[in-house]
C-alpha cells in the first residue's frame, strides 16, 4: 500500500510540473484540424454585438480561454463567416500581444483593442496561410487587452481604424 501511495504522489507531482501554463494562449500547442475533421463549431461560441461609429453590428464570436484562443479562427473557410462576423479574444490584462495565421483560410484585419474597445493599432489584410509550413505570417507585436479580427474582405473591416471607439451591445 505505502508503494502505490508512493507511485500515485510520484505521479501526480510529475503531471503538475509537466502542464504548461494556461495565462497565455501561445504557450498552447496548436493542433491543426485535419482533412475530413471538425473539432469545433464557432457558431456555438458565446458570442459579443460591436457597434461602430456608423451604427453597424459585427457579431463576434468570443475566445475567451486558451483553447479557444490558440484555435482562433484556424480551419475556418471564406464563406462560413459572414461579412458582420469575426472573433473577439479577451483576455484578463494587458500584455503584449502577437498573432500568427497556421491553417488559416482568408486574410484577416487584426485590431488591437484596449479595455474600453479603443482600437490601439490595425494590422490589415494579415496573409492566409492555409498549412503549418514555415514561415507563418504573423501579427506585430502591440500591447493590448482584445483582440478583434474580422475577414479582410468584409465591407465592416474597412470601417474600423485607430482611434477608434467600439461600443459594446448587451
Amino acid at each position: 500500500m505505502k508503494n502505490k501511495l508512493c507511485l500515485l504522489c510520484f505521479i501526480t507531482l510529475f503531471n503538475i510540473s509537466c502542464q504548461q501554463s494556461p495565462s497565455d494562449a501561445k504557450s498552447h500547442e496548436y493542433h491543426p484540424v485535419k482533412a475530413g475533421e471538425k473539432r469545433f463549431d464557432i457558431h456555438t461560441y458565446d458570442k459579443m454585438k460591436l457597434a461602430l461609429p456608423s451604427g453597424k453590428l459585427i457579431e463576434a464570436f468570443i475566445a475567451d480561454n486558451p483553447d479557444k484562443q490558440t484555435q482562433g479562427l484556424s480551419g475556418i473557410r471564406k464563406g462560413e463567416l459572414k461579412e458582420h462576423q469575426g472573433m473577439i479574444f479577451t483576455y484578463s490584462a494587458v500584455s503584449a500581444k502577437q498573432f500568427w495565421m497556421p491553417n488559416t483560410y482568408m486574410d484577416l484585419d487584426i485590431y488591437f483593442l484596449d479595455k474600453k474597445m479603443n482600437v490601439l493599432h490595425v494590422d490589415r489584410a494579415v496573409k492566409a496561410h492555409p498549412s503549418l509550413k514555415e514561415p507563418i505570417p504573423r501579427s506585430s507585436i502591440i500591447y493590448a487587452q482584445n483582440i478583434l479580427e474580422i475577414p479582410s474582405h468584409s465591407p465592416y473591416a474597412k470601417e474600423i481604424s485607430k482611434g477608434m471607439q467600439l461600443k459594446v451591445i448587451k
